[in-house]
């Protein structure tokens, strides 16, 4: 992520002084492929990024794996899922925009993910990044939530 300041004089409308900072987030100070769910978006660790092969604009989707009874979240690029226009574009910020229903079933797995490659495909497992409460939550019974 960059961070850009500058000074402007509004009467002469010049900018000067002009620096961009590359400015890391809060995930990646764990060195983990992270994934947060924040409010409208996913936001990658540099770590997340790498693991994935993703750049800037990919198209980015995240499918649903059944496995004794229990969905696993699966994320990808969406080229390799079927529709290779599903998902949404990775920003210069590492954030993923990521709303409505997908947000809303997402989160009922948790709020952090790392990623664990599994069968050549990349699963999200729910990570809490609190050192105190490291522990993997259980994923949903597809009993009590029906289809995806």
């Amino acid at each position: 992520m960059l961070q850009i300041s500058f000074n402007f004089d509004e009467l002469t409308k010049a900018v000067t002084n002009i620096k961009v900072v590359t400015v890391s987030s809060k995930l990646d100070s764990f060195n983990l492929p992270l994934i947060e769910l924040d409010k409208n978006k996913l936001v990658l660790s540099t770590k997340a990024i790498e693991l994935l092969e993703l750049k800037i604009d990919d198209r980015v989707a995240i499918n649903y794996e059944i496995k004794d009874g229990k969905y696993i979240p699966i994320i990808s690029k969406a080229t390799d899922f079927i529709d290779e226009n599903a998902g949404n574009k990775l920003k210069s910020n590492c954030c993923i925009s990521f709303r409505g229903e997908q947000r809303q079933f997402l989160s009922q797995f948790g709020s952090c993910f790392i990623l664990k490659l599994v069968n050549n495909k990349f699963q999200m497992l729910p990570y809490n990044i609190e050192p105190k409460n490291n522990q993997i939550n259980n994923f949903l019974n597809f009993n009590n939530y029906g289809n995806v």
